[in-house]
């Protein structure tokens, strides 16, 4: 047992001075042999400041907060930043655009925080500093920082090193050349038009669209579609809601699934990328806008106009070329943005789109006269040609509307005033399907004429023409483009004269 004692105690020693001898000689030793001696700080010209890992800082690192201004000048023209009294960014003589928050603020860390990569030594330093890109003839990128309190620091950017990996820079007045890290390609050397959100239209969300007034479009210089937005006192609604009417073209009825998605496209709608604003427009007269962008002021291809929140918006959009891409100016952000048709696709909307698909669709309590003209080679119940040519008054609404036959006697009683609900019913049913067909003039007869005066004292004139044995083209107050099924205006024809003769109408079944 002493033995062992013995023996723990020599091994416990000796492990002792094993562990001294390590860490006071073997592990300094080793240290030394393997770590890379620590780099000299490199000798600071005046204005510089040692940055991480003995890199160079062109001048001290400036952040946002104490940036008054950053002009910047590349080989796209030149452009200013700069503090408004409102303490946000603004584009010198660009006011009115939108940039990308992202953008300025890798600007702001570009310009402000010039941790070099290397500063030439004096020894390879060229005297002709056209081999950087920075001599008096070259004409290099520069931008200056002004400061809070007044200060400018002016970085001159040249060419890119052989590597490609930075760009030779210089801080004006000091006889020095620093390669900078590749940032600058998106910053400095930008075009500023890629800093630029190209915004078209002022938004819309879907709570506000209501209050959207002045909605109407241009094409091809002349009036297409207008839509007028009325109050719920205006129109009588009794749910509070107010309406969106079509003024242009007369007679027809909005189609509200197109204008919602209109709604939907104005929330956030832009185009692909600013090609110019602000000053560069100024002084750009409409004869530059044509032949520069194709946009016609005079007769716009394209024209869309709308107001909300006391904001007039004018949207001017070019012709597409061949691959579809188009020019638009935009008058609240005052800048042209290139756009493509697929990013726009309601340019190429034709008035089909926007009206809704019954011909005639207005509420009874409206309508003040009814006209109907027409005839069918065919007898009725009473054995007597269909040859209708007769006028039906209203008067009040609802419940206690009157209707008077011809404008006479004191209206029909209640069982006749049922039977005149299924004849407007009737008139409800006639559907818009399509466009008229190419050469429907050729072949065209008219069968039916029916003449709405409503309570406003607005007319409304459509004219049915049958142009094949399944289809009418028709028009309202001389104007048309579209047709409908033929059968559903010889189903009117024969229930106005039902309606006359006192035979029962059956709006949804009966021909």
């Amino acid at each position: 047992m002493s033995r062992k004692l013995r023996t723990i105690i020599i091994l416990g020693v000796l492990f002792a001075v094993l562990a001294v001898l390590y860490f006071a000689v073997i592990a300094p030793w080793y240290r030394a042999k393997t770590e890379t001696p620590e780099e000299e700080p490199p000798e600071l010209l005046p204005g510089e400041v040692l940055g991480t890992n003995n890199r160079i800082l062109l001048f001290e690192h400036v952040e946002k907060a104490d940036m008054l201004s950053i002009e910047v000048h590349n080989e796209f023209g030149t452009y200013t930043f700069y503090r408004g009294s409102d303490d946000n960014f603004h584009i010198k003589d660009m006011e009115s655009v939108s940039y990308s928050l992202e953008g300025l603020s890798n600007l702001v860390v570009s310009t402000g925080y010039t941790l070099s990569m290397r500063r030439l030594d004096f020894a390879e330093l060229d005297d002709d500093f056209s081999v950087y890109g920075l001599g008096e003839n070259d004409n290099p990128a520069w931008y200056v920082i002004t400061k809070m309190d007044g200060t400018t620091h002016k970085v001159l950017v040249g060419n890119l090193i052989p590597t490609g990996g930075g760009y030779y820079s210089m801080y004006e007045g000091r006889r020095a050349v620093y390669v900078l890290d590749t940032s600058f390609a998106t910053s400095v050397l930008a075009d500023i038009h890629t800093l630029i959100n190209p915004l078209l239209g002022y938004p819309v969300s879907s709570t506000s669209y209501y209050n959207l007034d002045d909605f109407y479009i241009f094409r091809n210089g002349e009036p297409f579609v207008a839509i007028d937005m009325k109050t719920a006192e205006e129109t009588g609604n009794e749910n509070g809601m107010p309406s969106f009417v079509m003024v242009i073209p007369v007679g027809y009825d909005l189609k509200l699934t197109t204008y919602s998605a209109f709604m939907e496209k104005l929330a956030s709608f832009q185009g692909d990328a600013c090609v110019a604003a602000g000053f560069e427009l100024d002084g750009a007269d409409e004869d530059l806008l044509l032949e520069k962008y194709n946009i016609n002021l005079t007769s716009p291809w394209y024209l869309l106009h709308y107001k909300l929140d006391d904001v007039e918006t004018i949207i001017v959009f070019s012709e597409p070329d061949e691959d579809g891409n188009m020019y638009a100016f935009s008058s609240v952000y005052d800048l042209i943005a290139r756009i493509n048709v697929s990013n726009a696709s309601f340019v190429n909307w034709g008035l089909l789109e926007f009206v809704d698909d019954y011909v005639f669709y207005k509420n009874i309590n409206d309508v003040a006269k009814i006209e109907i003209k027409g005839k069918l080679n065919e007898l009725d119940s009473k054995g007597n040609p269909i040859d209708v040519d007769a006028f039906f008054t209203l008067d009040g609404e609802k419940e206690t509307i009157i209707v008077r036959p011809n404008g006479q006697g004191d209206g029909y009683d209640a069982d006749d005033l049922k039977n005149f609900r299924q004849l407007y019913k009737v008139m409800l049913g006639i559907k818009l399907y399509d466009y008229a067909d190419e050469g429907y003039e050729k072949n065209m007869k008219e069968i039916m004429s029916m003449k709405v005066t409503m309570d406003s004292g607005e007319e409304l004139e459509y004219v049915f023409y049958a142009y094949s044995s399944r289809r009418c083209y028709y028009t309202v107050n001389g104007k048309g483009e579209f047709y409908c099924l033929r059968e559903a205006v010889e189903k009117l024809i024969r229930n106005a004269n039902r309606m006359l003769i006192g035979d029962q109408i059956i709006s949804d079944n009966d021909n």
